[in-house]
């Protein structure tokens, strides 16, 4: 690492000091030694849930996230105004995970089951919905106006650099490879660039 990244390091972690303390606990210093990053179910599930939930607001509730066997599972609860109140679970396998300078993106195929939370009026519905709109996830994002996420009938891509973290010039520094989903954590490789 060059004089010019270090120097940009440090300051991205002297002007994020409060949220990153908070962070470090759900880390292993012999993993980051190795450049080794895992991400836990409990960091994605309890301490961004703060930060996470109200931009997904109002139609994602809440959500629960697992990493096994290569894949991510995603628990949704959602509330769409015209349909009402459903659960919603997705499969999602990394198809891709760029993240180099100035170009920070994941992309996931994914498989979608909705469980309605109503009445039986309520699931003819969403039958009659999906057939017209696609998928209840292309629905729900479309509503919530990201700029962050583009969703298909069967892939989800995520452009982090819309997200004002992965902004910072920091991450322009950092290269970063997917390693596999398993035991309750999303392991990457890393690497710092000259």
């Amino acid at each position: 690492m060059n004089d010019q990244a270090i120097k940009s390091l440090l300051g991205f972690l002297l002007e994020n000091k409060a949220c990153i303390i908070q962070y470090l606990d759900y880390f292993e210093p012999s993993d980051l030694r190795k450049g080794i990053l895992s991400i836990p179910e409990s960091l994605v599930n309890d301490k961004c849930k703060e930060l996470i939930l109200p931009k997904l607001a109002p139609n994602i509730k809440d959500y629960k996230i697992s990493f096994s066997s290569d894949f991510i599972f995603l628990d949704l609860n959602l509330n769409i105004k015209q349909l009402g109140p459903f659960k919603a679970m997705y499969l999602l396998s990394v198809e891709d995970c760029l993240f180099e300078p100035r170009s920070h993106r994941i992309s996931f195929s994914y498989r979608e089951d909705i469980r309605p939370q109503g009445n039986p009026m309520q699931s003819m519905m969403l039958k009659t919905f999906l057939l017209n709109q696609g998928t209840l996830l292309q629905k729900a994002v479309g509503l919530s106006k990201s700029n962050a996420i583009r969703v298909t009938r069967t892939h989800v891509s995520v452009d982090l650099d819309q997200i004002p973290i992965f902004s910072a010039s920091f991450f322009d520094k950092l290269s970063i490879k997917y390693l596999q989903s398993q035991d309750g954590k999303f392991t990457c490789n890393f690497t710092f660039l000259e």
